[in-house]
């Protein structure tokens, strides 16, 4: 499946994750996230794993439906989406890292190799932890 990031995707995905994080009172050092100037990139990159923030990206990627018009119709088809993608075979992390892919492919695409030099370091460190955890090679 892929994630298009247009203009008005990027809008309404900021418009609607900033409405979420302030819904749920999501506090970074004591002060309120939606009270700071966020962009669409910092979201992702901050709060993808919540599962509402996923929903919103996909939502505004891949449906028509604009989320401040009809935010419930949207959130749900994007949620079939999502368990379509699992059901596939694909894990939410697979799914997070495309959203994320995606939109920097649209926004920054010279921060590509940047980013995924970064995923490779995490992803060797990982399987260390593993590997030391468990006394057998990791396979990531």
């Amino acid at each position: 499946m892929e994630f298009k990031w247009t203009f008005k995707a990027i809008r309404t995905f900021e418009n609607a994750s900033k409405r979420i994080l302030k819904q749920q009172d999501i506090k970074v050092n004591g002060q309120p996230v939606a009270t700071n100037p966020l962009h669409a990139g910092a979201i992702l990159a901050n709060f993808i794993k919540m599962s509402d923030i996923m929903a919103a990206a996909v939502a505004a990627t891949l449906s028509a439906q604009d989320l401040d018009k009809k935010p419930t119709e949207a959130m749900t088809d994007a949620e079939s989406q999502i368990q379509s993608m699992l059901d596939s075979g694909m894990s939410l992390e697979d799914i997070q890292n495309d959203i994320y892919r995606s939109y920097l492919e649209t926004n920054d695409p010279s921060s590509i190799a940047i980013w995924e030099a970064a995923r490779k370091r995490d992803q060797e460190a990982r399987a260390k932890i593993l590997e030391k955890s468990s006394g057998e090679p990791a396979t990531t």
